[in-house]
């Protein structure tokens, strides 16, 4: 099985590109805390390249923004390619299929909105849900 579930923050911005064959593919990179401190006390992150296609991509370039933090469900991959140089190099990538937030929607001015309008994540296929306040509620 190769399944890697990962939680953190947006280090760059997603970068959504369309293949040749029309495809949409995005990347960037994703900022994960260690849960054990090093010797002086700090939990550094590691920094992973997360890659999705299809519409998972195109609505992560819409409502994804650096510092946002997210989960995400995908399962890892490695390439070999030869640079210009002519050495070898091997790669670790990590296919996502799905994503979600995992923080609070950002307030007016945060640095994770700068340069954008806040964005209103995807809503479930209900159309027809209508919220309620909650002094209507009976009980």
């Amino acid at each position: 099985m190769n399944k890697c579930i990962f939680s953190g923050r947006l280090a760059n911005e997603v970068d959504l590109r369309t293949t040749t064959n029309g495809k949409s593919v995005c990347q960037f990179r994703l900022a994960v805390q260690r849960r054990v401190p090093n010797a002086q006390g700090v939990r550094e992150a590691d920094f992973l390249t997360i890659i999705m296609w299809g519409k998972t991509a195109e609505s992560a370039a819409r409502f994804l923004t650096k510092g946002r933090k997210i989960s995400v469900e995908s399962e890892c991959r490695t390439r070999t390619y030869q640079a210009q140089d002519g050495s070898n190099r091997s790669v670790v990538e990590f296919v996502a299929d799905s994503w979600e937030f995992a923080d609070s929607k950002p307030q007016a001015g945060d640095s994770a909105q700068s340069n954008q309008q806040a964005a209103q994540p995807p809503q479930s296929s209900q159309d027809d849900f209508t919220e309620v306040d909650d002094d209507e509620l009976p009980f």
